[in-house]
């Protein structure tokens, strides 16, 4: 019998959980950032260890796995850990890292083979190869992944090693019935040009991105926004490399507030000491590289600001979920996008079409609206004449009220070129495909929305425009 206060909607999703596990299926659990995964896949392994199956849960990164142990903890569910130098003890659940368990399968392919049924948290990781060799050797287990970003910004499905989707409720439901709190985004014009920046993996490099963030004409805009908008709350920082997160740590110090960077590499005992910081007031803020992007659960933080670009609709809508946590005193979130992620990839409650099976390289996203003012990024609403925040009149801004292609030849020429760069980078990529009649138009769009050079040669050649 549960030991946890569930909400109606875990109640719910644990049922189907475990109806499917019956039926011997691979379930994927998705769920928001900050609508209790953990809790939910916890109940989950109290009931199936309790019957007498084995229970492994798989996290990528050490600082997931310490916080899944706490975690544990804390519900009061006894577990052992798995990790280089550590004893194998006797129990019913587990919790390991992929990496330890990936280098050193032969030794623990006997212990393997006991588990019953595998967990596996931040499950669009998935299907990377590391992940492959051990489920491999997990030939008698089950596998339950949860996650709150089902695709990937290489496009691969997660169908390879889950068969069954199980949704939870969608953020926007959370957020109105006050288990999440709102996020207002501002998005100040940077105008990056990234369309010489390599893309690797489905996202731009990292060694590219720090050439053109790690200076002072972003950094010192964006600590300024932070003055701006809400100066000395809790913040994060996502920054592009270890030497950004230095530079803007640096910057905010210079600006008076107490700030200090943290990433994956540092020992344990600084960067947990630093993210207890912000926890309890003595620190303002952190600048993070690939750190608290996922999993990592610091509820009073009410500020992002992002200075990393990225192609990853996942990535992005995991920083923004790191404010949408309600704690004492929090009503709202902010996030500070300085690099254009959200006029990229929508509003952080968008609910985008994904299937198992993979998804396309361009995403529709509902288009978005920014204050030319105050740079508050909203839906475009017909009904909504005024900015919400500082009441500036909005200007025509739909591709609803330029030319139709129906209007003539003439008009669906003249679309592209009478676009702002605003209604380009926000536009719908089925529509701006639909409307693009030249090179011209191409290169344009490109430019917008920071697509790679090639692109336009490649678009051209599709539509059989001259190049």
């Amino acid at each position: 019998m549960s030991r946890r206060q569930l909400r109606p909607y875990q109640v719910e999703d644990r049922e189907k959980i475990l109806r499917a596990l019956r039926q011997r299926r691979h379930p994927l659990y998705v769920l928001p950032t900050g609508g209790g995964k953990t809790t939910t896949f916890v109940e989950v392994a109290e009931i199936v260890s309790g019957a007498g199956w084995p229970t492994l849960i798989l996290t990528h990164r050490w600082e997931l796995l310490s916080q899944a142990s706490q975690t544990l903890h804390r519900l009061r569910l006894p577990h052992g850990l798995i990790y280089p130098g550590r004893m194998l003890a006797q129990e019913d659940v587990y919790v390991a890292s992929i990496d330890t368990l990936a280098s050193r399968l032969d030794n623990y392919a006997p212990f393997l083979t006991k588990i019953r049924l595998v967990i596996v948290d931040e499950a669009h990781h998935a299907v990377c190869s590391k992940y492959m060799r051990v489920f491999e050797a997990l030939d008698r287990a089950l596998r339950l992944g949860v996650t709150a970003t089902p695709f990937r910004a290489d496009g691969t499905g997660l169908s390879l090693v889950f068969d069954t989707a199980i949704v939870g409720p969608s953020m926007s439901w959370l957020t109105e019935q006050g288990y999440l709190v709102p996020v207002d985004i501002n998005a100040p014009p940077l105008h990056l040009d990234l369309r010489s920046v390599r893309i690797s993996c489905g996202d731009y490099s990292t060694s590219e991105l720090e050439r053109i963030l790690n200076n002072p004409e972003v950094t010192e805009p964006a600590v300024q926004q932070y003055a701006r908008l809400a100066s000395g709350r809790p913040a994060i920082f996502f920054c592009v490399s270890r030497a950004h997160c230095a530079h803007v740590a640096e910057q905010l110090t210079k600006a008076g507030y107490a700030a200090v960077p943290v990433d994956g590499k540092m020992p344990d005992e600084v960067r947990n000491a630093r993210l207890k910081g912000l926890a309890d007031g003595s620190l303002q803020a952190l600048t993070s590289c690939e750190l608290v992007s996922e999993g990592t659960d610091v509820p009073n933080v009410e500020v992002g600001v992002l200075l990393r670009p990225t192609k990853s609709t996942g990535l992005f809508q995991q920083q923004g979920g790191r404010f949408t946590r309600p704690s004492t005193g929090k009503r709202r979130g902010i996030l500070i996008d300085m690099v254009g992620n959200t006029l990229e990839h929508g509003m952080l409650d968008e609910e985008l079409e994904w299937s198992l099976d993979g998804d396309h390289e361009h995403r529709e996203v509902a288009p978005v609206q920014r204050c030319r003012r105050c740079f508050r990024v909203t839906r475009i609403d017909d009904s909504r004449q005024h900015c919400q925040e500082c009441g500036e009149a909005f200007t025509a801004r739909k591709l609803a009220a330029l030319p139709a292609p129906e209007d003539g030849e003439v008009n669906r020429r003249k679309v592209i070129a009478s676009m702002s760069d605003d209604q380009l980078k926000t536009g719908g990529y089925g529509t701006l495909m639909r409307l693009a009649r030249s090179v011209e138009d191409l290169e344009r769009i490109a430019r917008a929305k920071n697509y790679h050079r090639g692109w336009v040669h490649h678009k051209a050649k599709e539509k059989g425009l001259a190049a």
